[in-house]
């Protein structure tokens, strides 16, 4: 178990990744607001299903704060990557639909594919594959907190209150 409280300033990795299913820009060192990306692979997203369930829960507004899975794809070899895309678009449009009236899916469904693992491990995440992690980013992309460990969803939403107005 590992639990990262991050020196100040430490900074998100110089990343700007496209969203599966909405194609929307996230430069993670401009997100504008208080950021939560849940670090996770094929093997472990049921756990990340466990935390943006709980987040939203209890924080339901984009607005306020901003929820993205970040993939780690790096197992996908290039020749595949399309077949990966096509799969996590239709898990977008799946629980896009799934949405209450008035929420935009490209608020609230950010899939952030990490093609070769290196925005996760910059982040200082390892095999998130098996076990997700998650990484607390401000809106100017100062890295606040790493957490990757038991009780995934608890240990987000207990990290959020300290930042959450």
């Amino acid at each position: 178990e590992n639990t990262n409280a991050t020196e100040p300033r430490q900074r998100a990795p110089r990343a700007t990744l496209t969203a599966v299913g909405s194609g929307r820009k996230i430069d993670l060192r401009q997100t504008g607001l208080l950021t939560l990306l849940v670090c996770h692979g094929q093997e472990s997203a049921d756990e990340a299903t466990q935390v943006h369930t709980a987040v939203r829960e209890k924080y339901p507004l984009a607005a306020t704060l901003m929820t993205a899975s970040l993939v780690n794809l790096k197992i996908v070899p290039r020749m595949f990557r399309g077949v990966a895309e096509a799969a996590i678009r239709k898990a977008y449009n799946d629980n896009a639909g799934k949405l209450a009236k008035g929420q935009d899916p490209k608020d609230y469904i950010v899939v952030l594919p990490d093609w070769d693992g290196s925005v996760t491990a910059a982040l200082g995440l390892r095999n998130t594959a098996s076990t997700a992690g998650i990484a607390l980013l401000d809106g100017e992309g100062n890295l606040l907190e790493t957490y990757q460990g038991a009780d995934l969803a608890t240990a987000a939403v207990s990290r959020l209150e300290k930042y959450v107005a």
